[in-house]
């Protein structure tokens, strides 16, 4: 998890989905980044189990995981169930 946090453009894709849910595109707009370059880093982002990608119609909205706002809380799911 964290070596996927180490790239600066996942840490900015990741801090905008931490203020709200965003679509691929708008994404793409916010950072001012290539869809290719985009589409790469949120792959990892969601392969490391931060992100969650839910395709809806023709856009994918993205979002964080709630294991990973726990854990920027400092708690685990686990401990709550």
């Amino acid at each position: 998890m964290l070596k996927a946090l180490a790239d600066d453009t996942r840490w900015r894709l990741v801090h905008a989905l931490l203020r709200a849910p965003a679509t691929f595109n708008e994404l793409t707009e916010q950072l001012d980044a290539s869809q290719y370059n985009v589409s790469k880093h949120l792959t990892i982002l969601e392969g490391a189990g931060i992100i969650i990608k839910e395709k809806s119609g023709k856009h994918v909205r993205c979002t964080v995981t709630p294991d990973f706002l726990a854990r920027l809380a400092g708690q685990s799911l686990s401990s709550h169930q």
